[in-house]
């Protein structure tokens, strides 16, 4: 998955889009022969991917936690492979509560609360740990365009705010294939975010591809203290979302800082902060993901979101008939 922040213009389209068109079809090209010098492989287990067709964050970790919490509460035995990235971790390993995340990766940290987490740099590396583990169910917290496994089932998450962009395919747009390919690959479509899909032909291609699709909502479980103004600050996909998110729950946000995607705070990037927030008496405010990285500061409200599903029962009712089928 490529990792880079999100610039203005792939939210419309304009010259600078146009002018990068050439390089898609590079990578057009690039992704094409990459599946066919790529033989999948078939893991041992069912395997779930959850991804998405465009970079940036979409809520495909969200999306994930809520899967693995709903597998805990199944008694299932399943494992979470993630990409770690930003990691230290030189091939793969088994997340444990001891691990620090700038070793085994933010993603790979937090969703460890939720269930077992295997935090690799490639296939190669986890294949010798599935095997050990031996898991009925294996979850991919990001992969939908990877050739090098078999996916038993595919959901694909999209973000309501940014959706598609300026669709067109990256570097020229955010998108990583187009639109009717993701679908096709898909088994499942969902929204995140907290906003209706306002792209109606997006909407439209989806309604035509009969496939099932599900609206969701973030909801803090935070409690925000109205009475107290916040310094908001995050190194996620989509910061602008956590901050809306946090203004829809009443928080008042007076300054707002966004980090690359994934970014690993140092001491000296935690005492700015605090000395910024400080000097204005401002509460410091981040992300669940954001918080396993910093070592040792109660100081900084720590913000759990969980998702919730409309149709929720009807959309694990589908994925579950699909796991009893194979294990």
């Amino acid at each position: 998955m490529i990792k880079l922040n999100y610039p203005q213009f792939w939210l419309k389209r304009g010259m600078i889009s146009l002018l990068l068109i050439p390089f898609s079809w590079i990578y057009i090209l690039l992704s094409f022969l990459r599946k066919l010098i790529i033989t999948p492989i078939k893991l041992p287990g069912f395997v779930i991917c959850i991804g998405n067709m465009s970079v940036g964050g979409t809520g495909k970790t969200q999306v994930t936690k809520w899967l693995a919490s709903n597998c805990q509460k199944n008694n299932y035995n399943f494992l979470i492979i993630t990409k770690a990235y930003g990691a230290k971790i030189k091939k793969a390993k088994i997340v444990e509560k001891t691990d620090l995340a700038e070793y085994v990766g933010d993603e790979s940290k937090l969703l460890s609360l939720y269930g077992p987490v295997l935090a690799a740099k490639s296939l190669k590396y986890a294949l010798p740990l599935i095997n050990q583990l031996k898991p009925d169910i294996i979850i991919f917290d990001d992969g939908m365009q990877n050739p090098a496994f078999i996916k038993d089932l595919t959901i694909l998450v999209i973000d309501t705010i940014r959706n598609v962009g300026n669709n067109k395919i990256f570097p020229a747009g955010p998108l990583r294939v187009n639109i009717s390919h993701a679908l096709s690959k898909a088994d499942i479509i969902t929204f995140t975010g907290n906003r209706s899909c306002n792209n109606f032909n997006l909407i439209q291609t989806i309604i035509d591809s009969k496939k099932p699709f599900f609206k969701s909502k973030m909801q803090l479980k935070t409690d925000i203290d109205k009475t107290k103004n916040y310094y908001a600050f995050a190194g996620i996909g989509n910061p602008s979302s956590f901050v809306q998110l946090l203004k829809e729950n009443g928080a008042n946000i007076v300054l707002k800082k966004a980090f690359p995607d994934h970014y690993n705070y140092t001491n000296s990037d935690i005492k700015q902060l605090i000395d910024e927030a400080d000097s204005l008496d401002l509460q410091l405010i981040t992300t669940q993901k954001d918080f396993v990285k910093i070592n040792d500061e109660t100081n900084i409200v720590s913000v759990e979101v969980d998702l919730y599903f409309e149709n929720e029962t009807q959309l694990f009712n589908i994925i579950n008939e699909k796991i009893k089928v194979h294990i």
